[in-house]
């Protein structure tokens, strides 16, 4: 949908304007997360799998993780689960044994997805041949410092309410979708706005407009991993993350509803669980 937007916008600006195609590109982020986020954590972005994976929020390799089975979550029960184990928890719940979550399927995943919808829209779309392309429109250098400074951004908003307990809601998608929305706006004029290498490489592949493609794989990258690392420096929690297997709102779903009883139990008992 992003780039069917900035495709029709690219063609004809009085049918989408570029204000227009930002706003549905963050839209559809937002959408997707409330629809497939508590299946796989609805990345979509090779970069932010990477930037999760860089600082333990993602499994880099395939492996199976281990989990509590539920006679032992039975054993330790809903009243005694120590409050200074938040991190912890998600291994009381009970998982599928066969998930299976990795930085290289998930890339491969989200490449392919790009791609073929970038030759779909090609043909739908006919005769529009450029399919939503982000190219730099000045200097490659400047295009570089814009899509790591709007990519920090985004990915600083993401850490901030899809990692951490203590902004656990349900307005994560909202907020995480506004930040695409928004950054796209500030650099669509300069970069084109990407913020995600699978987002570029199909419209690329698909329009064969190559301009500039290193520029939105350095990028995004960079400023995945320089938003997550700043969020860690200044998390108010000390407790070390955990490599969950679908990093989501579900993992955080989770939390917040074990820190609930825990709350609800101790102030029944007027003191410590």
């Amino acid at each position: 949908m992003t780039c069917a937007a900035a495709a029709i916008s690219t063609s004809d600006n009085r049918r989408i304007s570029q204000l227009g195609a930002s706003i549905a590109g963050g839209l559809i982020v937002t959408v997707m997360i409330y629809s497939v986020g508590h299946i796989s954590g609805a990345h979509m972005n090779p970069a932010v799998t990477i930037g999760f994976a860089a600082f333990l929020r993602f499994p880099w390799k395939q492996a199976r993780v281990k989990m509590l089975n539920e006679s032992t979550r039975s054993a330790w029960g809903p009243t005694k689960i120590p409050i200074d184990r938040t991190y912890d928890i998600v291994v009381l719940r009970r998982m599928s044994k066969g998930e299976k979550h990795a930085v290289p399927f998930y890339a491969l995943a989200q490449f392919t997805g790009a791609t073929a919808a970038a030759f779909t829209l090609r043909g739908l779309l006919d005769p529009i041949h450029i399919i939503g392309t982000t190219t730099p429109s000045g200097s490659h250098v400047k295009a570089l410092v814009m899509e790591i400074v709007v990519t920090f951004n985004m990915m600083f908003i993401t850490s901030a309410v899809a990692t951490d307990t203590k902004a656990v809601g349900e307005l994560a998608g909202l907020a995480v979708g506004s930040a695409v929305c928004i950054t796209s706006i500030v650099a669509g004029p300069v970069s084109g706005g990407s913020m995600n290498p699978a987002r570029t490489l199909g419209p690329a592949l698909a329009s064969e407009e190559f301009k500039g493609l290193w520029v939105y794989f350095v990028g995004p990258v960079t400023g995945t991993l320089l938003g997550s690392w700043f969020y860690k420096i200044i998390q108010l929690s000390e407790r070390k993350p955990i490599i969950s297997p679908s990093f989501s709102l579900r993992l955080r779903r989770m939390m917040s509803n074990n820190i609930h009883v825990v709350d609800d139990n101790r102030e029944s008992s007027g003191g410590s669980v």
